[in-house]
Protein backbone atom coordinates (compact mmCIF):
# COMPACT_ATOMS: atom_id res chain seq x y z
CA UNK A 1 0.00 0.00 0.00
CA UNK A 2 2.51 2.39 0.95
CA UNK A 3 4.51 1.57 -2.23
CA UNK A 4 1.58 2.43 -4.34
CA UNK A 5 0.60 5.61 -2.22
CA UNK A 6 4.12 6.49 -2.98
CA UNK A 7 3.80 5.85 -6.84
CA UNK A 8 0.41 7.78 -6.23
CA UNK A 9 1.90 10.99 -4.89
CA UNK A 10 5.34 11.24 -7.30
CA UNK A 11 2.61 11.07 -9.68
CA UNK A 12 0.63 13.77 -8.32
CA UNK A 13 3.89 15.49 -7.46
CA UNK A 14 4.90 14.70 -11.51
CA UNK A 15 1.05 16.73 -12.79
CA UNK A 16 1.31 19.65 -10.25
CA UNK A 17 5.12 20.17 -11.07
CA UNK A 18 4.20 20.24 -14.65
CA UNK A 19 1.52 22.47 -14.20
CA UNK A 20 3.43 24.60 -12.29
CA UNK A 21 6.12 25.11 -14.58
CA UNK A 22 4.08 27.10 -17.21
CA UNK A 23 2.15 28.91 -14.81
CA UNK A 24 5.51 30.30 -13.36
CA UNK A 25 6.72 30.89 -16.90
CA UNK A 26 3.53 32.82 -17.54
CA UNK A 27 3.96 34.68 -13.74
CA UNK A 28 7.60 35.71 -14.79
CA UNK A 29 6.83 36.66 -18.28
CA UNK A 30 3.61 39.00 -17.73
CA UNK A 31 5.50 40.61 -14.89
CA UNK A 32 8.27 41.11 -17.16
CA UNK A 33 5.97 43.02 -19.48
CA UNK A 34 4.44 44.94 -16.76
CA UNK A 35 7.37 46.20 -15.79
CA UNK A 36 9.58 46.99 -19.14
CA UNK A 37 6.27 49.18 -20.32
CA UNK A 38 6.73 50.89 -17.24
CA UNK A 39 9.86 51.51 -17.52
CA UNK A 40 9.45 52.71 -21.20
CA UNK A 41 7.44 55.70 -20.23
CA UNK A 42 9.96 57.91 -18.53
CA UNK A 43 13.01 56.18 -21.37
CA UNK A 44 10.72 57.05 -24.49
CA UNK A 45 9.90 60.43 -22.66
CA UNK A 46 14.23 61.20 -22.57
CA UNK A 47 14.04 60.46 -26.63
CA UNK A 48 10.96 62.24 -27.50
CA UNK A 49 13.04 65.42 -25.85
CA UNK A 50 15.37 64.62 -28.95
CA UNK A 51 13.22 63.26 -31.68
CA UNK A 52 9.87 64.18 -32.86
CA UNK A 53 7.15 62.27 -31.86
CA UNK A 54 5.59 60.54 -35.03
CA UNK A 55 9.16 60.22 -36.28
CA UNK A 56 9.58 58.32 -32.96
CA UNK A 57 7.01 55.78 -33.37
CA UNK A 58 7.06 55.39 -36.87
CA UNK A 59 11.28 54.32 -36.45
CA UNK A 60 10.08 52.04 -33.69
CA UNK A 61 7.60 50.52 -34.85
CA UNK A 62 8.71 49.75 -38.50
CA UNK A 63 11.69 48.17 -36.76
CA UNK A 64 9.64 46.15 -34.56
CA UNK A 65 7.95 44.79 -37.24
CA UNK A 66 10.63 43.31 -39.43
CA UNK A 67 11.78 42.04 -36.25
CA UNK A 68 8.33 40.34 -35.23
CA UNK A 69 7.76 38.91 -38.81
CA UNK A 70 11.61 37.73 -39.03
CA UNK A 71 10.52 35.86 -35.58
CA UNK A 72 7.31 34.35 -37.49
CA UNK A 73 9.87 32.55 -39.77
CA UNK A 74 11.85 31.47 -37.70
CA UNK A 75 8.97 29.98 -36.15
CA UNK A 76 8.37 28.02 -39.75
CA UNK A 77 5.15 30.41 -40.21
CA UNK A 78 4.67 31.57 -43.67
CA UNK A 79 4.76 35.37 -44.24
CA UNK A 80 1.54 34.95 -46.47
CA UNK A 81 -1.59 36.58 -46.18
CA UNK A 82 -4.99 35.48 -47.38
CA UNK A 83 -6.81 37.96 -49.33
CA UNK A 84 -9.78 38.14 -46.81
CA UNK A 85 -7.59 38.86 -44.04
CA UNK A 86 -5.35 41.80 -45.45
CA UNK A 87 -8.29 44.96 -45.10
CA UNK A 88 -9.21 43.96 -41.23
CA UNK A 89 -5.45 43.59 -40.49
CA UNK A 90 -4.92 47.23 -41.98
CA UNK A 91 -7.49 48.51 -40.43
CA UNK A 92 -6.76 47.25 -36.78
CA UNK A 93 -2.87 48.18 -37.58
CA UNK A 94 -4.39 51.76 -38.02
CA UNK A 95 -6.45 51.74 -34.87
CA UNK A 96 -3.58 49.72 -33.20
CA UNK A 97 -0.50 51.33 -34.45
CA UNK A 98 -1.08 53.91 -36.18
CA UNK A 99 -3.67 56.16 -34.04
CA UNK A 100 -2.56 54.56 -30.68
CA UNK A 101 1.41 55.62 -31.03
CA UNK A 102 0.59 58.84 -32.59
CA UNK A 103 -1.19 59.60 -29.77
CA UNK A 104 0.42 57.78 -27.75
CA UNK A 105 3.98 59.45 -28.26
CA UNK A 106 2.12 62.97 -28.96
CA UNK A 107 0.46 62.86 -25.64
CA UNK A 108 4.03 61.73 -23.65
CA UNK A 109 5.80 64.36 -25.10
CA UNK A 110 3.36 67.23 -23.95
CA UNK A 111 2.84 65.66 -20.47
CA UNK A 112 5.14 63.76 -17.75
CA UNK A 113 5.92 60.13 -18.05
CA UNK A 114 4.51 59.92 -14.58
CA UNK A 115 0.82 61.39 -15.61
CA UNK A 116 0.76 59.63 -19.10
CA UNK A 117 1.21 56.25 -17.53
CA UNK A 118 -1.58 56.59 -15.23
CA UNK A 119 -4.39 58.23 -17.98
CA UNK A 120 -2.62 55.18 -20.03
CA UNK A 121 -3.86 52.76 -17.13
CA UNK A 122 -7.32 53.71 -17.76
CA UNK A 123 -7.79 51.59 -21.16
CA UNK A 124 -9.69 48.77 -19.59
CA UNK A 125 -12.46 50.88 -18.81
CA UNK A 126 -12.70 51.73 -22.63
CA UNK A 127 -12.46 48.46 -22.85
CA UNK A 128 -15.34 47.76 -20.84
CA UNK A 129 -17.42 50.60 -22.66
CA UNK A 130 -16.61 49.20 -26.26
CA UNK A 131 -17.28 45.78 -25.04
CA UNK A 132 -21.33 47.42 -24.09
CA UNK A 133 -21.50 48.55 -27.51
CA UNK A 134 -20.94 45.69 -28.95
CA UNK A 135 -23.31 43.57 -26.89
CA UNK A 136 -21.18 42.41 -23.95
CA UNK A 137 -23.86 44.56 -21.39
CA UNK A 138 -21.75 45.75 -18.49
CA UNK A 139 -24.11 45.37 -15.24
CA UNK A 140 -24.06 48.12 -12.41
CA UNK A 141 -20.83 47.49 -10.70
CA UNK A 142 -18.91 47.63 -13.76
CA UNK A 143 -20.31 51.02 -14.76
CA UNK A 144 -19.83 52.64 -11.58
CA UNK A 145 -16.04 51.36 -11.67
CA UNK A 146 -16.17 53.17 -15.06
CA UNK A 147 -17.16 56.55 -13.55
CA UNK A 148 -14.44 55.63 -10.27
CA UNK A 149 -11.49 55.42 -13.08
CA UNK A 150 -12.30 58.26 -14.79
CA UNK A 151 -12.70 60.27 -11.25
CA UNK A 152 -9.17 59.03 -11.11
CA UNK A 153 -8.00 60.14 -14.55
CA UNK A 154 -9.20 63.77 -13.62
CA UNK A 155 -7.67 64.06 -11.04
CA UNK A 156 -4.45 62.72 -11.91
CA UNK A 157 -4.61 65.62 -14.97
CA UNK A 158 -6.08 68.34 -12.10
CA UNK A 159 -3.04 67.59 -10.06
CA UNK A 160 -4.39 68.79 -6.74
CA UNK A 161 -6.23 68.10 -3.98
CA UNK A 162 -7.40 71.84 -2.96
CA UNK A 163 -9.28 73.07 -6.34
CA UNK A 164 -9.73 73.17 -10.45
CA UNK A 165 -5.70 74.00 -11.48
CA UNK A 166 -6.60 72.19 -15.18
CA UNK A 167 -5.04 75.41 -16.42
CA UNK A 168 -1.54 74.99 -15.11
CA UNK A 169 -1.30 71.42 -15.85
CA UNK A 170 -0.17 69.35 -19.08
CA UNK A 171 -4.15 69.06 -19.73
CA UNK A 172 -3.68 68.73 -23.90
CA UNK A 173 -1.00 66.31 -23.25
CA UNK A 174 -3.20 63.68 -20.66
CA UNK A 175 -6.03 64.47 -22.99
CA UNK A 176 -4.14 62.88 -26.08
CA UNK A 177 -2.93 60.03 -23.87
CA UNK A 178 -6.74 59.32 -22.79
CA UNK A 179 -7.43 59.19 -26.69
CA UNK A 180 -4.35 56.68 -26.96
CA UNK A 181 -5.88 54.55 -24.44
CA UNK A 182 -9.42 54.52 -26.47
CA UNK A 183 -7.43 53.34 -29.20
CA UNK A 184 -5.99 50.83 -27.38
CA UNK A 185 -8.99 49.28 -25.83
CA UNK A 186 -10.64 49.88 -29.94
CA UNK A 187 -7.54 47.73 -31.09
CA UNK A 188 -7.76 45.05 -28.30
CA UNK A 189 -12.08 44.84 -29.24
CA UNK A 190 -11.93 44.72 -32.88
CA UNK A 191 -8.63 41.98 -32.97
CA UNK A 192 -10.43 39.20 -30.78
CA UNK A 193 -11.74 36.99 -33.85
CA UNK A 194 -8.12 37.60 -36.17
CA UNK A 195 -6.04 36.23 -32.46
CA UNK A 196 -8.05 34.10 -32.28
CA UNK A 197 -7.76 32.42 -35.52
CA UNK A 198 -4.61 33.62 -36.64
CA UNK A 199 -2.52 33.90 -33.44
CA UNK A 200 -1.04 36.81 -31.62
CA UNK A 201 1.88 37.13 -32.97
CA UNK A 202 0.95 36.94 -36.36
CA UNK A 203 -1.75 39.66 -35.81
CA UNK A 204 0.76 41.32 -33.73
CA UNK A 205 3.66 41.69 -36.76
CA UNK A 206 1.26 42.31 -39.45
CA UNK A 207 -0.76 44.88 -38.03
CA UNK A 208 2.53 46.29 -36.87
CA UNK A 209 3.69 46.66 -40.32
CA UNK A 210 0.59 48.32 -41.68
CA UNK A 211 0.13 50.41 -38.73
CA UNK A 212 4.09 51.45 -38.73
CA UNK A 213 4.31 52.39 -42.96
CA UNK A 214 0.80 54.72 -42.17
CA UNK A 215 2.90 56.23 -39.39
CA UNK A 216 5.86 56.60 -41.81
CA UNK A 217 3.84 58.48 -44.31
CA UNK A 218 2.55 60.66 -41.60
CA UNK A 219 5.82 61.48 -40.34
CA UNK A 220 7.43 62.15 -43.45
CA UNK A 221 8.27 65.82 -42.77
CA UNK A 222 9.72 65.08 -39.40
CA UNK A 223 11.75 62.33 -40.54
CA UNK A 224 13.59 64.93 -43.09
CA UNK A 225 14.27 67.65 -40.70
CA UNK A 226 14.96 65.26 -37.50
CA UNK A 227 18.72 66.06 -36.52
CA UNK A 228 20.14 62.42 -36.60
CA UNK A 229 23.41 63.40 -35.74
CA UNK A 230 22.51 65.25 -32.94
CA UNK A 231 20.99 62.10 -31.16
CA UNK A 232 23.83 60.65 -28.46
CA UNK A 233 24.52 56.84 -27.64
CA UNK A 234 21.99 57.48 -24.73
CA UNK A 235 19.09 58.40 -27.03
CA UNK A 236 19.79 55.47 -29.19
CA UNK A 237 20.20 53.09 -26.40
CA UNK A 238 16.82 54.33 -25.24
CA UNK A 239 15.15 54.17 -28.28
CA UNK A 240 16.74 50.62 -29.09
CA UNK A 241 15.37 49.64 -25.54
CA UNK A 242 11.93 51.32 -27.11
CA UNK A 243 11.96 48.64 -30.27
CA UNK A 244 13.36 45.67 -29.26
CA UNK A 245 11.59 45.41 -25.51
CA UNK A 246 8.57 47.13 -24.98
CA UNK A 247 7.69 46.88 -29.08
CA UNK A 248 8.92 43.29 -29.97
CA UNK A 249 9.34 41.41 -27.34
CA UNK A 250 6.54 42.23 -24.94
CA UNK A 251 4.00 41.85 -27.14
CA UNK A 252 5.50 38.18 -27.65
CA UNK A 253 5.76 37.30 -24.15
CA UNK A 254 2.77 39.24 -23.15
CA UNK A 255 0.77 37.27 -25.19
CA UNK A 256 2.40 34.02 -23.89
CA UNK A 257 1.59 34.82 -21.12
CA UNK A 258 -1.83 35.56 -21.39
CA UNK A 259 -2.01 31.82 -23.12
CA UNK A 260 -0.50 30.30 -20.08
CA UNK A 261 -2.11 32.29 -17.10
CA UNK A 262 -5.38 33.65 -18.92
CA UNK A 263 -6.56 37.08 -19.70
CA UNK A 264 -8.41 37.84 -16.07
CA UNK A 265 -4.87 36.95 -14.17
CA UNK A 266 -2.57 38.79 -16.73
CA UNK A 267 -4.57 41.96 -16.40
CA UNK A 268 -4.10 42.53 -12.72
CA UNK A 269 -0.04 42.53 -13.59
CA UNK A 270 -0.90 45.60 -15.56
CA UNK A 271 -1.34 47.32 -12.77
CA UNK A 272 2.36 47.55 -11.48
CA UNK A 273 2.82 49.83 -14.86
CA UNK A 274 2.06 53.32 -14.22
CA UNK A 275 3.65 52.22 -10.21
CA UNK A 276 6.91 51.51 -11.83
CA UNK A 277 6.23 54.12 -14.43
CA UNK A 278 6.03 56.92 -11.81
CA UNK A 279 8.74 55.30 -9.36
CA UNK A 280 11.00 55.40 -12.67
CA UNK A 281 10.09 59.18 -13.86
CA UNK A 282 10.76 60.56 -10.31
CA UNK A 283 14.13 58.82 -10.20
CA UNK A 284 15.50 58.98 -13.50
CA UNK A 285 13.88 62.55 -14.97
CA UNK A 286 12.97 63.94 -12.02
CA UNK A 287 9.17 64.37 -12.00
CA UNK A 288 7.70 65.58 -9.51
CA UNK A 289 5.39 63.02 -7.37
CA UNK A 290 2.33 64.65 -5.44
CA UNK A 291 -0.03 63.35 -3.19
CA UNK A 292 -3.18 63.98 -5.94
CA UNK A 293 -1.16 61.99 -8.63
CA UNK A 294 -0.68 59.18 -5.96
CA UNK A 295 -4.40 59.15 -5.07
CA UNK A 296 -5.39 59.33 -8.63
CA UNK A 297 -3.76 56.59 -9.68
CA UNK A 298 -5.16 54.30 -6.77
CA UNK A 299 -8.69 55.47 -7.59
CA UNK A 300 -7.87 54.71 -11.67
CA UNK A 301 -6.73 51.60 -10.45
CA UNK A 302 -9.45 50.94 -7.97
CA UNK A 303 -12.03 51.57 -10.43
CA UNK A 304 -10.40 49.52 -13.27
CA UNK A 305 -10.65 46.32 -10.81
CA UNK A 306 -13.85 47.09 -9.92
CA UNK A 307 -15.05 47.68 -13.65
CA UNK A 308 -13.40 44.14 -14.44
CA UNK A 309 -15.21 42.06 -11.49
CA UNK A 310 -18.63 43.67 -13.03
Amino acid sequence: MEGKGAMRAEATGASDSDRRGPFQSGVLQVLTVAAIWGVNFPIAKSVLDQMSPLAFSATRYITGAVLLLILLRLRGVRLHLQRRDILPLIGLGLVGITAFQGFWATGLHMTSASSAAIVMSAAPIFGAIFGHLTGQKAGPRAWAGILVAFAGVALVVNNSLTGLHLETGDLAGDLVMLGAAAAWALYSALSRHLLARLGALAVTAWTMLFGALALCLLALPGLADQPWAALGAADWAAWGFSVVFASALAFVWWYEGIARLGVARAMVFTYLTPVIAVAVAVLLLGEELTLARLLGAAVVITGVRLARRG
